[in-house]
C-alpha cells in the first residue's frame, strides 16, 4: 500500500495555514450554519428621515481549545504533544457609515495566539481560510508559542443608484444557497471546521449587482490575488476570478446560473431553489474545466479535465424552534484511495479553501435546538461515505447578558486511525480514513460587544 512521508496533522495543517486566525477552535459546520447574529453596535449618529447613520464599535472574543488523540502523539509528531491548548484573544474594531446611496465599512481584526507548544501552530483547525488578496494590509508577528496579528478584514465602500450597486474593496463574497459543503463559494469559503461564522473574510474585489427586473438579479464579480501572501501588491492568474452569477425567482423560489474563470479554470453551474411551506430544496451543480494553469490536485495532475461537484440539500422546519438541515455531496476532485488523502490536504486547491473535504462522496447533516430564547444546542455530523469515517459534534450557547455570549463546544472523530512506520527520516504514514485523522477537540469562547 503506498505511504506518505509526512506527519498527518502537518498536511492537515496546510488545510488551513493560509488562515486569519480569526477564530480557532472546532464546533466544525455547526457553527458555519447557524452561529452568529449582527454585532451590536454604538450607533453615533441616526436619521430615520434621511436613513444615514454612523456605527463604531469592538468584538472581544476569547477562545480556549484543547486537543488531543493519537495522532498527536508519536510516532505521528515528534514528541507527546496531547493533550495540547491553545488560547486565542481577538478584538474586531469596525466602523461603518451608511446613507441613501453610500456605504462606507471598515473592520481591523487584532489578535493574540498562545500555544503550548510550536508546531501547534500547524493544527488550525476551526479557522477561516482568508481567499488569495491583492493587498498585503497586514502586520504579523510569531515567536514560537506566542503570534500577534493585526489585518484589514473589510474595507469597502459601496454606491447604489436605481438598480445598480457597485461595490469597492476587500468585501464578503458569498455565491449559493448550500449550508455545509459549498461547491459554488469559488472566491471565498468556510471550512467544515469554521468556528466564527459571523464575519466571512473579506476579498479584494469589485463586484457591480444589477436588478433587472423584480425577480432577476445579475452579479459580476472581479476579484485580484495572489497564491504567495507576500508585504507587496501582487496578482496572478491563479490567486483571481472572474465571475457572472445571474438568479431568475418565481413563486416558490429560484434558479440560478454561473459562468467564472477561477483561479486558472473555467467554471460553469446550475443551481435550483423551492420552497414548499416548512421545507426548502436545494441543488447545486458545477463543472471545472482544468488545464496546465490550474491549481494542484493529485485527482487530476495538471491533465485537462473537465471535473464535477454536485449537492442536493434541504432545510426542515418541522417544528418552530427545531431546524434541520441535510446535504449530499459529491467532490470531483477529492482522492478515490484512503491513502490519497494526506496529499489532497496538501494540494494548492485545498490551501486557498476551494476545497473542503478530502475523498469523493460525503453526507451531512446539522441540527439547531432553540432550547430557550437564550438558549441554542447545535449538532451535526458528517460522513465520508466510502471511507467509511465520520466526524460529530455538539455545541451549546448562551447568551448572558445583551452583550455577552458563552459557548461549549466538542467534537468527535470516528474511523480507523492512520498507522506509522518509523524510518531514518521520520514516519511513513499510512491513512486509513478521512476523520480518523483528526483529533479530539472541545473548547470554550467568551463574547463581549463593547
Amino acid at each position: 500500500m503506498p505511504h506518505e512521508r509526512t506527519a498527518p496533522l502537518r498536511a492537515l495543517g496546510s488545510l488551513q495555514r493560509r488562515t486569519t486566525l480569526r477564530a480557532a477552535a472546532a464546533a466544525l459546520c455547526l457553527t458555519a450554519l447557524f452561529a452568529g447574529r449582527p454585532a451590536r453596535a454604538a450607533v453615533l449618529a441616526e436619521d430615520d428621515l434621511a436613513d444615514t447613520s454612523t456605527e463604531m464599535g469592538v468584538i472581544a472574543r476569547n477562545f480556549d481549545f484543547l486537543f488531543a488523540g493519537a495522532t498527536l502523539r508519536p510516532p505521528f509528531t515528534a514528541a507527546d504533544e496531547s493533550p495540547a491548548a491553545t488560547g486565542i484573544l481577538d478584538l474586531r474594531s469596525y466602523a461603518s457609515y451608511r446613507s441613501t446611496h453610500v456605504r462606507l465599512v471598515w473592520h481591523q481584526t487584532n489578535l493574540l495566539e498562545l500555544r503550548s507548544f510550536a508546531a501547534l501552530g500547524t493544527l488550525d483547525f476551526g479557522r477561516g481560510i482568508p481567499p488569495p488578496r491583492m493587498f498585503p494590509l497586514y502586520a504579523e508577528s510569531d515567536r514560537g508559542n506566542l503570534t500577534l496579528r493585526t489585518e484589514a478584514d473589510w474595507l469597502y465602500a459601496a454606491y447604489a443608484a436605481g438598480m445598480v450597486t457597485i461595490t469597492l474593496g476587500r468585501q464578503p463574497v458569498t455565491l449559493g444557497h448550500s449550508q455545509l459543503f459549498h461547491p459554488w463559494d469559488i472566491v471565498a469559503s468556510f471550512s467544515l471546521t469554521e468556528v466564527d461564522t459571523e464575519y466571512k473574510p473579506g476579498a479584494d474585489a469589485a463586484r457591480v449587482d444589477v436588478s433587472l427586473s423584480p425577480k432577476t438579479t445579475l452579479a459580476l464579480i472581479a476579484s485580484g490575488g495572489s497564491l504567495e501572501r507576500a508585504h507587496r501588491v501582487a496578482l496572478d492568474a491563479q490567486g483571481s476570478t472572474l465571475v457572472m452569477s445571474l438568479k431568475q425567482g418565481f413563486s416558490k423560489g429560484e434558479f440560478g446560473g454561473l459562468l467564472a474563470f477561477a483561479h486558472g479554470d473555467i467554471v460553469a453551474g446550475y443551481s435550483a431553489l423551492v420552497s414548499l411551506r416548512k421545507l426548502d430544496l436545494y441543488t447545486e451543480i458545477s463543472a471545472t474545466w482544468t488545464g496546465p494553469s490550474s491549481l494542484s490536485s493529485p485527482a487530476v495532475a495538471g491533465r485537462k479535465a473537465a471535473v464535477p461537484r454536485l449537492l442536493a440539500g434541504a432545510n426542515l422546519h418541522p417544528a418552530s424552534h427545531l431546524t434541520l438541515v441535510p446535504e449530499a455531496y459529491y467532490e470531483g476532485f477529492g482522492a478515490k484511495r484512503e491513502q490519497d488523502y494526506l496529499a489532497v490536504a496538501a494540494s494548492e486547491r485545498v490551501r486557498v479553501g476551494e476545497q473542503v473535504v478530502f475523498g469523493r462522496l460525503y453526507g451531512g447533516a446539522a441540527l439547531d435546538w432553540e432550547a430557550h430564547p437564550l438558549l441554542h444546542v447545535i449538532s451535526s455530523a458528517f460522513v465520508n461515505a466510502l471511507d467509511p469515517s465520520a466526524l460529530a459534534s455538539a455545541l451549546a450557547y448562551y447568551d448572558a447578558a445583551p452583550n455577552t455570549r458563552l459557548t461549549l463546544g466538542a467534537y468527535v472523530p470516528f474511523g480507523a486511525a492512520p498507522t506509522a512506520t518509523t524510518t531514518g527520516s521520520g514516519p511513513l504514514v499510512t491513512t486509513k480514513s478521512e476523520y480518523g485523522l483528526f483529533p479530539y477537540f472541545g473548547f470554550a469562547e467568551i463574547r463581549v460587544v463593547l
